[in-house]
């Protein structure tokens, strides 16, 4: 049974009732599948938890968490939440069975033009639901991680789905949260009390809500809750949160005070309850009228084109809502929406999946001192390489060109010999520890200088990223640490953390820690290879246009992410920066390419 439930292939029956169809997506701790139900002839949804890799001692408490998270949802009764049928348990492993949803989440619909009155048309269906929640007896069930992935577009309208949180009253008579599968809501969209596991109310929804309403009209993701009180409350500088109208000159100030106050850090600041939202909301939708495309900018009689909202027409016929796509690079083809909801596009010269990382703002830096002072900065629109160029494409380029490494051209390398870096003659791309050894296709190319992989980019076609495109793309916007999240978690990425240093022995296959990717979907952004950038390490704050961007001289490149050999989580913070000179080669330092959106 074991063996069967670790994979759940296409035919297993569970319960002897529920046939499995296919996989439908997945989250940290869980996989939703699509089912048949033998005995209802109908298709339901199989929610499959598994605590993989968790503590024996924790079981219990998870299945507690279970067992409370499928009693509330049971109760609930409305049209915009998915119906549980019923719960089981199989050797510590629990299972759900829903209404099987047919939409598309809102985090694929985001845009920087997104229709405002659709999305203040979609607030009011969530709000509206938030209310029936927070109305039930005898304790409000808080959602505690709503956000533009967990709610569906429907034909009927909005549903929201993944309630992983059920709120009851404790022994005390205060408010104790279950929390099964997570300790925490998403970074972005939690509320500040909603990391700490205790102490949420449906205020914290409503920051949440404000959280999505500011996500799908920017399509940036708001700086996480916990960064803004640390540099508010605990440093005492300004909010890092860009107001919403300052992103989108077309949003009306009514608006951006709402979802402002909606997203304050303390709770006594946002609304007094749900409905008043609510209602709020629907004094804003009644006559609302999309502003004309030339609009007045600055004096009398001076107008400026904006782009014109995108509208998302419903089609049954083509199975959900069309949404406008982003203009296709050339030389390449589309390949769909990511599971973080983000545009993937093949470059057709090489074969690099790139991923796009919309235009606007992220946190930049941190507090340490080759990393300060961190700040805000805007980042152009730009396609990203999914993962880092492997052995494989760079053997397509060298047969293609001709061309051959500074390694090559040295007749050595740095290379690991198991216990220290050592010059190892005929070591290179092609051998990475030397003569008799092979480079692995799918592996990340190794003993590439700065110069090699600028050739690469150009024969591709793209270039190397900038050092704030890299680590916009590693981190997301809403400031974390890494790119799954703000701590540090066993097992995101290769490394030699919990042993000595290079003890995990080398690279591993790109993609191979899916779990440890980024808010946009980029893989081994930390670990496995250092990889270079285009920029000239210089002090901070990032000005691209201060000369940091020019390709001339022999000045220090950055290097970003980490590798395989290092054994401090420090050096896979997304903001760590160290600098090599450009014609340094090693067997830990690869790359990945860019381009312009």
């Amino acid at each position: 049974m074991r063996e069967v439930l670790a994979r759940l292939g296409l035919g297993t029956v569970l319960q002897g009732r529920y046939e499995i169809r296919r996989r439908l997506g997945e989250g940290g701790f869980s996989v939703v599948y699509e089912a048949r139900d033998r005995e209802l002839g109908a298709l339901v949804a199989v929610k499959h938890f598994a605590p993989a890799g968790m503590a024996p001692a924790h079981l219990p408490q998870f299945l507690e968490q279970f067992r409370c998270e499928a009693q509330v949802l049971r109760q609930l009764k409305h049209a915009r939440i998915p119906r549980v049928y019923g719960c089981f348990e199989l050797e510590q492993e629990m299972f759900l069975v829903m209404d099987l949803i047919d939409g598309q989440p809102l985090s694929r619909l985001a845009r920087a033009n997104l229709e405002i009155g659709l999305v203040l048309g979609w607030a009011i269906e969530i709000a509206t639901t938030l209310v029936y929640l927070h109305s039930v007896k005898p304790m409000p069930v808080v959602h505690k991680d709503l956000k533009p992935d967990n709610v569906l577009l429907t034909a009927e309208g909005c549903v929201l789905i993944d309630f992983g949180i059920a709120k009851a009253p404790d022994g005390a008579g205060q408010w104790a949260t279950r929390t099964a599968l997570r300790g925490a809501g998403t970074p972005g969209f939690a509320a500040p009390e909603v990391y700490t596991g205790r102490a949420t109310d449906p205020t914290s929804d409503l920051y949440a809500l404000g959280a999505t309403i500011y996500a799908l009209l920017t399509a940036c993701i708001p700086t996480d809750s916990l960064v803004r009180q640390q540099l508010v409350f605990i440093e005492d500088q300004t909010d890092p949160l860009v107001p919403l109208d300052t992103i989108r000159r077309d949003v009306p100030p009514v608006l951006a005070q709402m979802v402002s106050r909606l997203l304050s850090l303390r709770r006594v600041d946002r609304y007094s309850s749900t409905s008043e939202v609510l209602a709020e909301l629907r004094r804003l939708a009644t006559g609302w009228k999309e502003p004309a495309t030339r609009h007045q900018a600055g004096g009398a009689g001076r107008t400026e084109e904006r782009p014109p909202a995108t509208r998302v027409p419903f089609s049954p016929g083509a199975g959900g809502y069309q949404i406008a796509l982003p203009r296709a690079p050339t030389g390449s083809r589309r390949l769909g929406v990511n599971a973080q909801g983000h545009e993937e596009w093949e470059n057709l010269q090489d074969g690099s999946v790139l991923v796009l990382v919309p235009a606007g703002p992220f946190l930049m830096g941190s507090a340490r001192p080759e990393e300060s002072p961190s700040g805000l900065v805007e980042v152009e629109g730009c396609f990203i390489s999914k993962h880092a160029v492997t052995n494989e494409q760079f053997r397509r380029f060298v047969e293609a060109t001709g061309h051959r490494t500074d390694a090559e051209w040295s007749g050595s390398s740095q290379a690991w010999t198991g216990t220290r870096w050592e010059d190892v003659p005929g070591a290179c791309w092609a051998a990475p520890q030397g003569p008799g050894s092979t480079a692995l296709p799918d592996h990340p190319v190794v003993h590439v200088t700065w110069n090699d992989a600028m050739t690469y980019a150009k024969w591709a076609g793209l270039r190397l990223p900038t050092e704030a495109e890299w680590e916009k793309s590693a981190r997301g916007t809403d400031g974390r640490d890494y790119p799954w999240g703000h701590e540090w978690l066993d097992g995101m990425c290769r490394s030699s953390v919990g042993g000595v240093f290079g003890s995990s022995g080398g690279t591993a296959p790109v993609g191979t820690f899916p779990s440890g990717g980024s808010p946009f979907g980029c893989l081994d952004v930390a670990g496995n290879v250092w990889e270079w950038c285009s920029s000239r390490f210089r002090p901070y704050p990032y000005m691209q246009k201060n000369g940091i961007e020019d390709p001339g001289g022999n000045e220090a490149r950055v290097v970003r992410g980490g590798s395989w050999d290092s054994n401090h989580t420090a050096s896979f913070r997304c903001a760590l920066r160290t600098s090599l000179q450009p014609h340094n080669h090693f067997g830990d330092i690869g790359f990945r390419c860019a381009r312009k959106q």
